[in-house]
């Protein structure tokens, strides 16, 4: 029990982090630049391979996208985390390798992830919190 709360605030607080600070993917004709978790990444376009759409795994329905870097290295996007469709991001991974000016794609509304999802974790969480004070007290 103490595991599966201690798993519960661990993921609330990943959650919270991630809103006040963002994973950003930049794109621009000289290359990408990815800020994940405060570390940010720059890679020119010329070092670009071309990006391919996977499943993270055979039992997910997420998908990510697959970039090879010129080295032997890759980048991978998991696609799924940001606010823009994945075939917008794969379109505009392309015209970066390219060198092309971006489209800007049409950015969908995080309101259902902002005033649903956050709040009924929280609510959960404090459920389970109210629930283990209840069995310890007894």
């Amino acid at each position: 029990m103490m595991t599966a709360l201690a798993w519960l605030i661990w993921l609330e607080l990943v959650t919270l982090r991630r809103i006040a600070k963002p994973d950003v993917l930049m794109l621009a004709p000289t290359g990408l630049r990815m800020i994940v978790a405060g570390r940010t990444r720059t890679i020119p376009r010329t070092k670009l391979g071309t990006p391919e759409l996977h499943r993270l795994s055979g039992r997910s329905a997420a998908r990510s996208i697959i970039v090879p870097v010129a080295g032997g290295s890759r980048v991978v996007i998991a696609a799924e985390e940001y606010a823009v469709g994945v075939h917008d991001i794969l379109k505009a991974l392309n015209q970066t390798k390219a060198g092309l000016p971006i489209d800007a794609p049409e950015h969908s509304s995080q309101a259902p992830y902002l005033y649903i999802a956050i709040p009924a974790s929280t609510l959960v969480l404090g459920i389970m919190l109210v629930g283990l004070t209840a069995i310890l007290a007894n």
